[in-house]
C-alpha cells in the first residue's frame, strides 16, 4: 500500500456509514414509487401487483447486497483509492435500481423492460465482484479467506452469466426471464452462504 496515500489510514467505519446511508436512501426511493390502489378492492390490488413484485425482488436483492458488503468488509483493516473507487462503482449500478424497478413494474410484460432490468442486476453483481477482487488483495495471505472469495467469486460469475442471459431471453419468454430472476436471489441465500472467518 502506497504509505503517501492519504485515505491509507483511514479505518473501514466511515466507508460502511457512507454505503449503508446510500443504500437505505436507494430503498427509500424504491418504497416511495409504492402507491396504494385509488380502488378498494381486489381488482384494485392487483392491478399494482407488478409494481409491488419488482419491489418485493429488488429490495431482496439490496438486502442481500448489503449484507454482503458487510461481510466482505469485515475483515478489512485499511482503506485505500482502488477500494474507495470500487465502493463507489458499486454504490452507482445499486443506486439505479431504484429506476430499474420502476421501470419493470410499469411494463411488467414489455421484453425490453425485463432485459433492462437484468442487465442492470448483471452490472451490480459484476460491481459486486469487481469491489471483492480488490478487498482479496489486502486478505490473499488468509488460506481460508481465499477460498472462501475465490467460491463466491465463482458464483458471481454464474449469477452475471444467467442474468446476461436473461436480457434476450425475455423476447422469447417472459416467464423463463422471470424464473431466473426470482431464482437468482435464493441462490445467494443459501444456508452459510456469508458464512466468513475474521483474521
Amino acid at each position: 500500500m502506497n504509505r503517501h496515500d492519504p485515505t491509507a489510514n483511514l479505518g473501514t467505519d466511515r466507508l460502511q456509514s457512507f454505503s449503508d446511508g446510500v443504500i437505505a436512501i436507494i430503498i427509500t426511493i424504491m418504497v416511495l414509487e409504492l402507491k396504494a390502489p385509488n380502488e378498494p378492492s381486489l381488482r384494485g390490488l392487483l392491478a399494482v401487483a407488478p409494481v409491488f413484485f419488482s419491489y418485493v425482488l429488488s429490495f431482496v436483492l439490496l438486502i442481500l447486497m448489503w449484507v454482503a458488503h458487510h461481510y466482505l468488509l469485515y475483515p478489512i483493516r485499511l482503506v485505500d483509492r482502488p477500494l474507495l473507487w470500487a465502493n463507489s462503482n458499486l454504490l452507482f449500478w445499486m443506486s439505479l435500481i431504484p429506476f430499474a424497478t420502476a421501470y419493470l413494474g410499469q411494463n411488467p410484460v414489455e421484453p425490453f423492460a425485463v432485459a433492462l432490468y437484468s442487465v442492470i442486476l448483471a452490472c451490480d453483481i459484476g460491481s459486486f465482484a469487481l469491489l471483492r477482487q480488490v478487498v482479496f488483495r489486502q486478505l490473499v495471505h488468509n488460506q481460508d479467506l481465499a477460498r472462501y472469495h475465490a467460491a463466491v467469486q465463482h458464483q458471481n460469475l454464474i449469477a452475471i452469466a444467467v442474468y446476461l442471459l436473461a436480457a434476450p431471453l425475455a423476447y422469447v419468454s417472459l416467464y423463463l426471464s422471470y424464473a431466473i430472476l426470482v431464482v437468482i436471489p435464493l441462490f445467494y441465500i443459501m444456508p452459510g452462504f456469508w458464512r466468513i472467518k475474521r483474521d
